[in-house]
């Protein structure tokens, strides 16, 4: 397997902090060689990365304690910023005349205003051959967006192409490599949210799966700061989708509100199962806990009645909440389904340079970001 000999630096803003993160590739297993957490202080769940040298100097900071040395990066751009459409082409259409096809139709595909400049890539997901492409330079185009290696359902005719389609706005890609050249690095991959997630999994969290088969159902639970990012993998693939509020946001406004203290105060009590006595517990906990099992409840079920499917077989947690008191205890009682909690960093090797508790105690947190790491380490890239 050829691997490049310089490593890009992955990095992910969340709405309170960037992370940073590089592997290598070791054998059969991964080396985290960097990792970096810097927090900053913003009062929504959006991010402005135009003009925002606080953001800059966060990411200077993250790449100054991560010690990373080379100045390729990488990002991934919010789901909500992509647009996706499945489409069937004659069989014997070839992979250029597809793009000028796509190219053509492309203001009558995507819904952005007609003035944007659209940025897209396409792959045939029912293709041995694998065909992918990207047109132009990174710093302008969604590059290499997205891998599919499994075939299509048997239900697509043998004689037509399955194309997955994605689109971008293009000063969406400019605004994250311009933010990322401010901090002296080199933009070289940009990508959906999405596949890194699925790449992380695919990767990291799915071996962790015991007694798992490509045929069956997992639910995957996010619990992030903004909300609850729910999917259902069938094998390495992502076959529904959807957010619900619920974010761990949410409940440190609450203990805030509550106890009339400030969210970092709010957080660390979070955070901070010593300090939560049995009223904590029972007035703010449980009622969070049920409210984050209703939203994936309802989940499950807008999936059950829009699919042939009518059951899964596990859950996996992931995100910052997944770490919150018996929030995988409740789950099992729940649900009475086997529970996972995501820990990707345990079956990867840590460079000695890398800070363990920190990193450890965010591994729930990185899958996404770890897949984007890892996009250039494999073999199909």
């Amino acid at each position: 397997m050829f691997i490049k000999e310089k490593e890009t630096l992955a990095i992910e803003i969340t709405s309170r902090c960037i992370r940073v993160l590089s592997l290598k590739k070791i054998k059969s297993n991964y080396e985290l060689t960097s990792f970096a957490e810097v927090p900053f202080q913003n009062s929504s769940n959006s991010i402005r990365l135009n003009d925002n040298e606080e953001l800059v100097n966060a990411l200077k900071t993250a790449i100054k304690i991560s010690k990373f040395k080379n100045k390729n990066a990488s990002i991934y751009i919010s789901d909500k910023e992509i647009f996706e459409k499945e489409f069937l082409f004659d069989y014997s259409m070839e992979v250029y005349d597809i793009e000028i096809k796509l190219e053509n139709d492309i203001r009558k595909i995507v819904p952005f205003d007609s003035k944007e400049e659209v940025s897209f890539d396409f792959a045939i997901v029912n293709n041995t051959s694998k065909n992918l492409s990207p047109k132009g330079n990174p710093k302008n185009l969604l590059k290499d967006l997205f891998k599919r290696d499994k075939a299509v359902e048997e239900s697509v005719l043998p004689e037509k192409k399955k194309v997955l389609f994605s689109a971008c706005k293009k000063s969406s890609i400019d605004e994250v490599c311009g933010f990322i050249k401010k901090a002296g690095l080199n933009p070289v991959i940009v990508e959906a949210e999405k596949y890194c997630v699925q790449r992380g999994y695919e990767e990291f969290v799915l071996p962790q799966i015991l007694d798992f088969t490509y045929e069956d159902l997992v639910a995957y639970v996010d619990i992030g700061d903004n909300g609850i990012k729910f999917k259902i993998f069938k094998g390495t693939d992502i076959i529904y989708g959807k957010d619900f509020g619920n974010g761990g946001n949410e409940l440190t406004k609450i203990i805030s509100s509550e106890y009339s203290i400030s969210n970092v105060e709010a957080e660390r009590i979070k955070c901070n199962t010593s300090s939560q006595n049995t009223e904590f517990e029972d007035e703010i906990m449980v009622p969070y806990r049920k409210r984050v099992m209703e939203s994936v409840k309802s989940g499950l079920q807008n999936f059950y009645s829009s699919t042939e499917y009518s059951n899964v077989h596990y859950v996996v947690l992931a995100g910052g909440g997944s770490n919150i008191t018996s929030m995988k205890t409740e789950f099992e009682k729940y649900f009475s389904l086997p529970i996972y909690l995501a820990d990707p960093v345990s079956s990867i090797i840590l460079n000695k340079k890398v800070d363990r508790d920190t990193t450890y105690s965010k591994s729930s947190s990185i899958i996404g970001l770890l897949g984007l790491g890892v996009r250039e380490l494999r073999s199909d890239y």
